[in-house]
């Protein structure tokens, strides 16, 4: 079986990159899921989600910080129009056809990991929040196992990167320390730092899986790295007027029972 995935994050209100992705979309001859990897809005959801709704397969959602939580019943409404937003430990399964009779055997698990909080301006640390959501989506992670999934066949779909990759951001701000040291060396200097979730990171070490899919840190847009084994993609960001990482940008994913489900992954402009 040979799935075909297309996985955005951070959109940001922009309905014209979604219009522009949708007939990207209607253009595949065969398209299993949209992964959105949160900040579909900037506090309210609902005309993002009327958006991604129209898409001819299933799409599947985990929030961000800038994303106001749904009530159970209003999340649930939206899996009549097959959007599937999942919060922390819920999961979407995959399974494949044999002689047009649906295989009770999944073979792909998707579990969510959407931002802890809503959180817009992210006042507040990982490292101040309560442990609750990286507990629960460890019990599902050992749940998921003990089911029969090998960690090759199941992908996070997270908001946040772990911590020391694709998180890197450079800071403009320069103390008078460092503007004397830019008089004195005549170079200019800048600060780096990681600012992805460490428990999250400390989850994944201690129980690999084969993908992680995430955005929000939209400077590392379109950047793989491996934690262990795990593959972690920031696919930020379809927002078109991004200004760290300007153009809307989507990634196309293919994987394979035949290739032990190692993912293929490109990066495209709109």
């Amino acid at each position: 079986m040979h799935y075909n995935f297309i996985a955005i994050s951070d959109i940001h209100e922009d309905l014209d990159a979604i219009g522009l992705l949708l007939e990207k979309a209607n253009s595949f001859e065969t398209l299993h899921a949209l992964f959105v990897a949160g900040d579909l809005s900037f506090g309210d959801t609902s005309k993002v989600l009327e958006e991604l709704s129209r898409f001819p397969c299933p799409v599947i959602i985990v929030f961000g910080n800038h994303d106001e939580y749904l009530s159970f019943s209003e999340k649930e409404s939206w899996k009549e129009k097959n959007v599937h937003i999942l919060y922390t430990g819920e999961f979407f399964d995959f399974t494949f056809s044999e002689d047009n009779k649906q295989v009770s055997t999944s073979t792909l698990r998707v579990i969510g990991f959407p931002y802890p909080i809503f959180d817009p301006w992210c006042n507040i640390d990982f490292n101040d929040m309560p442990l609750d959501p990286w507990i629960t989506l460890e019990n599902q992670l050992l749940t998921s196992f003990d089911e029969g999934f090998e960690p090759n066949q199941i992908i996070i779909l997270a908001h946040a990167p772990p911590k020391q990759t694709v998180d890197r951001v450079v800071s403009t701000k320069k103390s008078f320390t460092d503007q004397i040291l830019n008089i004195i060396t005549g170079k200019p200097v800048s600060k780096s730092r990681f600012v992805g979730d460490p428990n999250l990171r400390d989850l994944l070490i201690r129980h690999q899986v084969q993908l992680v899919l995430c955005g929000h840190i939209h400077e590392e847009g379109g950047k793989n790295d491996y934690l262990g084994e795990c593959i972690i993609t920031n696919i930020s960001s379809l927002w078109e007027v991004d200004p760290w990482h300007p153009g809307s940008h989507y990634s196309m994913i293919s994987v394979s029972k035949e290739n032990k489900y190692v993912p293929h992954i490109s990066f495209w402009y709109l």
